[in-house]
């Protein structure tokens, strides 16, 4: 590790991740246990069970449905216990590597300041549903950063003549970055890796036309628009394309857009495996996966340091 901002970080993985990720084996190896213990405690049950229903109702189909169920319902504790510890460190991981860089991590329970002014860039697409999880925030060179995580769902209605039926169809799951720009700027630019995403959000909106990028190599893989054509290209420099790239971790099933809007620049990210790496099942891919979190606010660091003229230091 070269970077100024990781010194120390070997060893603060080893104070605090190591134990962390020691604790999740452990209430995994119990939620384990639990889990065997409830499929063979399920299955007795269920046997006895299904073994009544049949001989008091002669109904076959009921009776292997109760003898599959039992076994299901008598390992769902472990199995939730399971997910919980992964799901715990995950958040742990995540909290612990954001105070090394003195980052503010808030896991849930939080509304996120700015929800409406992304609406009004066009980067959310129509929904009727949102729940927000891991809000980030950071200062760097006296730029406020913020970063967080949302879930949204559209309600569709459906109805057979009779009766209605509500679904809640999910339309959006990733992260959402707001950094204030340093320099005014009059224009609304929009930045996407395919022009499809605008049909989500009612179009790339009134006044935004087309803008052509300097460096070819961006043109084949962003759409870019803009309200001012001139302001735009200036905006979207081949630096700031190349940190794009970076931030959206050269994920290619993840989709990035981006948009300058009311003195700030704001990012959506999307798709993937997820924004910070998976848990491991291992102390060493853990230590890995910690090192990949701190790069994930690094490379938002460098996105802050670009937009400022600034180079990250290494």
């Amino acid at each position: 590790m070269t970077h100024k901002e990781l010194d120390g970080f070997d060893a603060y993985i080893e104070a605090q991740i190591v134990p962390l990720f020691s604790a999740m084996q452990e209430a995994r190896k119990k939620a384990y246990a639990l889990r065997r213990k409830g499929l063979w405690v399920g299955a007795l049950v269920g046997l006895a069970l299904s073994a009544a229903v049949f001989l008091i109702w002669q109904n076959l189909i009921v009776a292997l449905g109760v003898l599959v169920a039992g076994p299901a319902i008598g390992a769902l504790p472990g199995a939730l216990g399971l997910f919980g510890a992964k799901a715990d460190f995950a958040s742990a991981n995540v909290g612990l590597v954001a105070k090394f860089l003195n980052l503010k991590y808030v896991e849930d329970n939080f509304t996120p300041s700015h929800m409406e002014l992304l609406e009004r860039a066009k980067l959310v697409p129509d929904h009727d549903r949102a729940k927000f999880t891991e809000l980030v925030q950071g200062e760097r060179h006296g730029v406020l950063f913020t970063l967080f995580e949302a879930s949204l769902d559209q309600r569709i209605v459906t109805s057979n003549g009779k009766t209605q039926t509500v679904h809640w169809v999910p339309v959006f799951f990733g992260q959402f970055l707001h950094i204030p720009y340093h320099r005014p700027f009059s224009s609304h630019t929009l930045i996407a890796r395919d022009a499809g995403w605008f049909n989500g959000v009612s179009g790339p909106g009134k006044g935004l036309k087309r803008v052509g990028l300097v460096d070819p190599k961006f043109e084949k893989i962003f759409e870019v628009y803009s309200t001012d054509q001139v302001e735009g290209r200036y905006l979207v420099d081949p630096g700031f394309m190349e940190r794009l790239l970076h931030l959206e971790g050269n994920n290619k099933k993840r989709d990035l857009q981006a948009a300058f809007f009311e003195q700030a620049v704001m990012i959506s990210i999307t798709g993937g495996d997820g924004f910070y790496p998976d848990v491991s099942d291992t102390e060493e891919g853990a230590k890995a996966a910690a090192l990949e979190t701190a790069n994930v606010f690094l490379n938002i660091f460098d996105l802050v340091d670009g937009l400022l003229g600034k180079s990250l230091k290494k």
